[in-house]
């Protein structure tokens, strides 16, 4: 700040010498920080810091911070720096939801008792909206629950079944009597 008076009048000013300015966007990984200068070019040695927890810039400028724990989604209030020059910043701070859902396909006329039946599903898997590979699913199962005319019901599950992004998933199935 600088003030000058003279002959009984004073002025002041606020000079500001350097800016940050922040373009945020989320991805599968959480939410991205990209800090540009004055000129717009995107500053290398950021830091973030959010809380306790300081986050840097990666080799491409960008600061990469987790989504939020589960019970923790709020908007937040972080402060990015770099050398001597900082700015706040408020962003909501999602929590990772995971979606998994499927369009699948099975012909009526193959639930015949004793035949083999095959279901046909392709599997999405996004978080917070955002496609993610489907490799990311560790031990996936498949459970396919039969109801019966009698009312009972039976379970079968296929441990470590066998999904992929670019295919339809597969499952041919003996089916039971009484269906």
């Amino acid at each position: 700040m600088v003030e000058c008076s003279a002959a009984g009048i004073s002025s002041r000013a606020v000079v500001r010498k350097g800016c940050l300015r922040v373009v945020d966007r989320d991805d599968a990984s959480g939410h991205l920080f990209s800090v540009l200068d004055e000129r717009g070019g995107i500053v290398k040695g950021a830091k973030l810091w959010l809380g306790d927890t300081v986050f840097a810039a990666d080799e491409d400028g960008i600061i990469h911070v987790p989504f939020a724990p589960p019970d923790n989604e709020d908007t937040k209030t972080a402060v990015i720096a770099c050398g001597r020059i900082a700015t706040v910043v408020r962003f909501r701070h999602l929590r990772e939801q995971y979606l998994l859902s499927a369009d699948g396909m099975l012909l009526g006329e193959s639930l015949v008792a004793g035949s083999t039946a095959t279901l046909i599903f392709r599997p999405r898997l996004s978080v917070n909206s955002m496609p993610v590979p489907i490799s990311l699913l560790r031990s996936p199962r498949l459970t396919l629950t039969f109801n019966y005319l009698d009312g009972s019901s039976s379970v079968t599950t296929v441990e470590n079944f066998k999904l992929e992004d670019d295919a339809e998933a597969v499952h041919r199935f003996k089916v039971p009597a009484r269906l």
